[in-house]
Formats: C-alpha cells, structure tokens, sequence
C-alpha cells in the first residue's frame, strides 16, 4: 500500500491502483476477523480522491480538507446555543471559551479560515444591556 492515514480506530488507505486497494480490504478484514472486529459496511469503499474522503469531520482532498457540512451545522447550532444561554445568563463566559477553543482545535486541521472568519464575525456574546 503506497499510503495510509491512521487515527485510533479510523484509517485511509491510497493507492492509484484499485486491484492493490481491493486486496488491502480483504487482508484487514481477515486482521480484523482473528479478533472478532468489522469493518464498517457503508465506510468500506474504494474511490477516487478527486471527489474527498470523508474523515474525521472532513472531507479530504489530494490538496485541501474541508469541513463536512454536517460538523458546520453542529457548529452553528452549539454556537446559537451558547449565545443563548450567555445571554440568558446560564452559560459562563469561561464554558464559552473552553467550546469554542475546542471546536478552533479541530477545525483548524482544515481550509476553514473563511468558514472561521464568517462565523465570529456573525456569533458575538455579549450580554443584552439595560433596557431604556
């Protein structure tokens, strides 16, 4: 196998060469048999880079990785929440921060500074003042 990406019980494998790919399943599939794993049904598939690879809340491309459009909505929807409770005074500012850096943490692992850009810019936290 000419290349593979591995991260605790999540792998890619790559190669330009099918037959090589389609041999690499079976032998991890008989790995994965002697101790009584699987591997799964509908992430088991051999096709071409071109298109990405879904990974980890990317998708992965031969030059470039993107977030899937699935983490975006989870991100924009935590955010909302956060807001929310900020603003509600339920969430301290600390939880915030800790949310969001963690969320940075991952999303920095791609081509997200526009996505990151955009969504600060539209998520602010600060509390409603007095009304007049």
């Amino acid at each position: 196998m000419p290349g593979y990406i591995r991260y605790v019980d999540d792998a890619l494998g790559f190669s330009n060469d099918k037959d090589q790919l389609r041999d690499a399943r079976v032998y991890s599939q008989n790995f994965l048999d002697q101790r009584r794993l699987l591997l799964h049904p509908h992430k088991n598939l051999v096709y071409p880079v071109k298109h990405g690879i879904p990974f980890l809340g990317f998708r992965v491309f031969p030059t470039h990785r993107l977030l899937l459009q699935s983490g975006v909505k989870r991100a924009r929807q935590k955010l909302n929440a956060l807001r929310r409770g900020y603003r509600a005074g339920d969430i301290p500012r600390e939880k915030i921060h800790a949310s969001v850096q963690a969320w940075l943490g991952h999303a920095q692992h791609g081509d997200t500074w526009s996505l990151r850009r955009a969504l600060f810019r539209q998520y602010t936290f600060a509390k409603p003042g007095p009304a007049a």
